[in-house]
């Protein structure tokens, strides 16, 4: 009997491999896809046939369904050409290579769930064993596509990325709202990469996903990076003049990145649960373990390293690189806005280092005026009416519910980090407060620039920086220390400089000393 079964395992083997030769050559005109699924039909048909024969000629203590099984096992592995070759040469002629291979997989699939199906009807006791023989037999020729799961589904990524035309010509303003108009087209195609993954991989090259989806927004947050480039060209035209069109445009796209953000993290909170639910689905008995169906031995350890980081609940950021990409984004985005509303402010105060402005107070007259008769200079107005200013331009923004921007600006500085949720004027005033700050730090730098200053110029930079106070004070802003004591030490007079610049900067006071030319008591 057991020559018998060999030599009907040969015949049958023989027969098989003979009605998919016959195939290729009279189905030349159709598709590979074509010739898989009819050559699975084929396999179908013929085990009902056989089955039926078997069953009749062989004694009762021969199993039917596993004589065949062996059979198919042996066919499916020694197709000639193969259903990788075949796949192959497909491959190089398709445009949509990764919807080819999901219809190739698809097709496995079907046919394996088709032949389990009869197999498990049957009256024959099948070893698991076998069972599992005839799976990696039917899946086999998709392996080495999966192991390169991620650059199909990259190259695809950014294919539909492309299509959406992204790169656009100036103006500035018309290329961000594109950007916020593409945000849900992106993340649309985002997700329909998950579907893909599950049709592919059944979930096991989530690990691929991942990678490819990195390179998928690398290429998006290029785009905001050319969009921003174009916003500071465009400032730089109009560079020292007030630019309140530019400073609005950057927080538009400041709040596109943002909403970009939030949708990442919605994105990666699925992948997670996704990830969760697979692997407890996949702890059932009778389920089709396709990790080891489909995965090569390093990608099945990559596999299982992601769902253990997952499932043991560690401080893993599946798309951290993606997260990351878009914070710095925020950060350049955040630092162009910055120097957009400073511009014209650090070109009013260069006044502060020149001797001309100082010039008309060294008259000996002006030493014994009191304070109420000093005005504030006109350079030190104009910074306090365009400070005051600011709130106003930050109001379509920030004075309203804007989570978008809020996490933008989050992800830009720590500062922003300590305003509780939902209180989007308290980032309005920690966005003033950066400004007023860095106002302070060049003001500061100006004075420290000065050569020479009479008493009275002294007297009158120290009510310039009185008046400035005034208006960080209408800000709820304070001024800085060091310019809190530059105006103590400019106001000091100079008999007595030594004793009541004591507790102040060292490095202050020297600065004072020399630009209001008082000796020191050691001279």
């Amino acid at each position: 009997m057991p020559q018998l079964i060999k030599y009907y395992h040969k015949c049958q083997k023989d027969v098989l491999l003979k009605k998919w030769r016959d195939q290729l050559e009279l189905e030349q005109d159709y598709s590979t896809i074509e010739w898989i699924h009819n050559y699975y039909s084929t396999l179908l048909s013929n085990w009902h046939q056989q089955c039926r024969w078997c069953s009749q000629v062989f004694p009762s203590d021969v199993s039917s369904a596993k004589t065949l099984l062996d059979v198919y096992v042996d066919v499916l592995t020694s197709l000639d050409p193969s259903l990788k070759e075949c796949c192959d040469a497909a491959l190089k002629q398709v445009p949509d290579k990764l919807n080819f291979l999901i219809e190739v997989k698809e097709s496995a699939k079907h046919f394996a769930d088709s032949l389990l199906k009869i197999i498990d009807q049957s009256q024959d006791k099948i070893a698991k064993d076998s069972i599992r023989h005839l799976e990696k037999a039917i899946y086999a020729h998709l392996v080495p596509y999966v192991s390169k799961y991620s650059s199909y589904q990259e190259s695809a990524l950014l294919k539909r990325l492309s299509q959406l035309n992204l790169k656009k010509e100036p103006p500035a303003n018309e290329w961000v709202q594109s950007l916020s108009l593409s945000i849900p087209q992106v993340m649309d195609i985002a997700r329909e990469a998950k579907k893909d993954c599950l049709l592919l991989t059944e979930g096991c090259g989530y690990a691929g996903l991942l990678i490819a989806l990195r390179g998928f927004f690398r290429e998006y947050a290029a785009v905001f990076e050319a969009a921003l480039k174009q916003i500071e060209t465009e400032h730089e035209n109009r560079k020292q003049q007030e630019d309140w069109s530019t400073f609005q445009i950057c927080f538009y796209l400041l709040q596109n990145v943002g909403e970009v953000l939030l949708k990442i993290q919605e994105l990666e909170k699925d992948l997670t649960e996704s990830i969760l639910e697979l692997n407890q689905r996949k702890t059932g008995a009778d389920l089709v373990d396709f990790k080891h169906l489909l995965l090569k031995d390093a990608d099945l350890k990559e596999y299982e390293s992601l769902v253990k980081c997952v499932t043991e609940g560690t401080q893993l950021s599946l798309l951290d690189h993606v997260t990351s990409e878009f914070s710095r984004l925020c950060s350049a985005i955040h630092h162009t806005t910055y120097q957009v509303v400073f511009a014209p402010i650090a070109s009013v105060l260069d006044v502060v280092q020149s001797s001309d402005t100082w010039a008309q107070f060294t008259a000996s007259h002006n030493a014994d005026l009191p304070d109420y008769s000093f005005t504030p200079q006109e350079y030190i107005t104009q910074i306090g009416q365009y400070l005051m200013t600011l709130p106003q331009h930050l109001e379509p923004f920030l004075f309203k519910e804007n989570p978008s921007l809020a996490c933008a600006l989050r992800a830009t500085d720590h500062e922003y980090d300590v305003v509780p949720e939902n209180n989007e004027s308290s980032l309005a005033h920690t966005f003033l407060a950066i400004v007023a700050r860095g106002v302070c730090q060049s003001f500061t730098d100006k004075i420290l620039s000065i050569c020479q200053l009479s008493q009275p110029a002294s007297r009158q930079l120290a009510h310039d920086i009185n008046y400035f106070n005034n208006i960080l004070e209408e800000l709820g802003i304070p001024l800085t220390e060091s310019l809190q004591q530059l105006s103590m030490l400019l106001r000091i007079p100079s008999e007595q400089y030594q004793a009541q610049s004591q507790g102040c900067s060292a490095r202050l006071v020297a600065a004072v000393r020399q630009m209001r030319n008082i000796k020191s008591a050691s001279s």
